[in-house]
């Protein structure tokens, strides 16, 4: 994903474990599974770009949140390839 977007990506979050701030009281979420990471963006553009490089790369669900995209890739059921998108 770097490379195509052509300039260094920030991740804000990764694996998390279940003493995380976020994550209290939650289980099995993606940052829990170790399935996701959130990449910093400043722009519209830039966050839509990083969203459609998420899916280009196999991620299975983006989402948008404040300043920042989800991009994780859970596994899905034989012949789903549907990419799940939402906004925080």
């Amino acid at each position: 994903m770097r490379n195509d977007a052509n300039r260094p990506l920030v991740i804000t979050s990764g694996g998390r474990c279940s003493n995380h701030p976020n994550e209290k009281g939650r289980k099995g979420t993606d940052h829990q599974n170790c399935i996701s990471v959130d990449i910093a963006y400043k722009t519209i553009l830039e966050r839509n770009e990083l969203m459609v490089l998420a899916g280009r790369y196999g991620a299975t669900a983006v989402a948008a949140g404040n300043g920042f995209v989800h991009c994780a890739w859970r596994t899905l059921g034989v012949g789903d390839y549907r990419v799940r998108t939402w906004e925080y």
